[in-house]
């Protein structure tokens, strides 16, 4: 059972025993802060599958304001990328591009072009959430905001790279959810 006193490492520890997540430390700040207020406002001890559903709502691929509907890389000589993406931003389909030293790099800077917001990748970590060449990856990104704000995300696919695309849409939406 999981209360309002349940500290991050308690959370972090049921995420990781009993759903394979390993959550970087900022995210398990973020996430103990989010279980502390779900927890006190609803007067409700959390029981370990509603604690992985709220990690999953808060953090796992959210699609506002901003969604991927698709992208492409292409290579730009052997160390830049060009990364080609339609958005949907606050209901609108938007097509952005940006070009970079790989393609994170890239899609942080179509995405910055888009929000007006600096999108720098302060953490990134991924791992399998199964064993076998059939897994899904998770993907944490942990996003740095413009005066030391830390806005995390994560992603999921069974693709690597779209994992961690989608990590940056959801840090990015929780960069834009903070007004």
């Amino acid at each position: 059972r999981i209360n309002s006193q349940s500290g991050k490492g308690g959370l972090a520890y049921i995420l990781e025993q009993q759903f394979g997540l390993h959550l970087p430390k900022a995210l398990q700040q973020q996430f103990s802060e989010v279980v502390k207020r779900v927890s006190d406002r609803d007067h409700h001890e959390m029981q370990p599958r509603e604690l992985y559903e709220l990690f999953e709502k808060e953090y796992v691929d959210p699609h506002t304001p901003l969604r991927l509907i698709n992208y492409q890389e292409a290579p730009l000589g052997t160390d830049h990328a060009e990364v080609k993406a339609k958005m949907e931003f606050h209901g609108v389909e938007v097509p952005i591009t940006g070009e970079g030293n790989g393609l994170m790099s890239a899609f942080c800077n179509a995405l910055e072009g888009l929000t007006g917001k600096k999108v720098e990748i302060k953490d990134y970590q991924e791992h399998a959430l199964a064993q076998g060449s059939r897994s899904r990856a998770i993907t944490y990104v942990e996003l740095a905001g413009s005066k030391g704000e830390i806005y995390c995300g994560a992603g999921t696919s069974s693709n690597i790279t779209k994992s961690s695309i989608r990590g940056v849409v959801s840090a990015v939406n929780k960069m834009l959810e903070d007004r």
